[in-house]
């Protein structure tokens, strides 16, 4: 702790320390008040155990750093515009994606959802994720889960990074799960299943159809040896 006078509680000056003073009398300490000596004992700094690595960070690098993520990284001005991305879906061109609203190639719902999160990051500076589905050149569709993070300048909020990743066979999975757990209107004889439109099925034919499920058949104990009862009786 350094003091007004500049020096530290534990009569360190910088990495100077005076052995041989009084602390308490700002004098010298020794035989008589004519021993003026002080002894100055220097406080050696532990050798640098940081490596260089000797690569020069430039832009190029780092964007060619950020083109090896598997996700997409986008900042995007306050009006939603693209400034940066790190690189495209086929189909798109880098050069025509930088100026290009970062909302325009989202269907209705989901461009709403992501103005609403650009909007939350620029007025508050918070973190908001959300999942949106786009459309590509080609007319395929894509779901993806959209992290907004605010980008600052001197403690301002200059921009917003948008952190994307592909989740459409993420999100298929999940609505497959959630299709098999909901309660299955299965017929009491039969054991057929209702579907959606109202048609009944098997509940193979189902669960291959639902839960990209193979079924694979065989014989239970109890239903192979009534089937060999019957075998042996006929």
């Amino acid at each position: 702790m350094m003091r007004a006078d500049g020096w530290g509680s534990n009569g360190i000056v910088g990495n100077t320390r005076l052995s041989n003073v009084d602390s308490a009398a700002g004098r010298p300490v020794g035989s008589g008040a004519e021993d003026t000596r002080t002894e100055v004992v220097r406080r050696e700094d532990p050798p640098s155990k940081k490596v260089s690595m000797n690569i020069p960070i430039d832009s190029d690098l780092l964007h060619r750093v950020l083109a090896a993520l598997p996700e997409f990284i986008l900042i995007v001005d306050e009006d939603h515009v693209i400034r940066y991305i790190n690189r495209v879906e086929p189909g798109y061109d880098p050069d025509d994606v930088i100026g290009m609203d970062s909302t325009a190639v989202l269907f209705p719902e989901s461009r709403d959802v992501l103005i609403n999160a650009l909007d939350r990051v620029f007025a508050g500076a918070e973190t908001v994720e959300s999942e949106v589905e786009a459309r590509h050149p080609d007319g395929s569709t894509a779901w993806y889960g959209a992290e907004v993070t605010p980008l600052f300048d001197g403690g301002l909020v200059v921009g917003a990074v948008i952190r994307a990743d592909n989740v459409t066979e993420l999100k298929a999975a999940r609505e497959e799960l959630a299709q098999v757990r909901k309660l299955l209107p299965m017929c009491a004889w039969c054991s057929r299943i209702r579907s959606e439109d109202g048609m009944w099925e098997g509940i193979s034919s189902y669960l291959t159809r639902v839960g990209k499920t193979d079924i694979s058949h065989g014989l239970c104990p109890a239903c192979e040896q009534e089937q060999l009862g019957r075998a042996e009786g006929a």
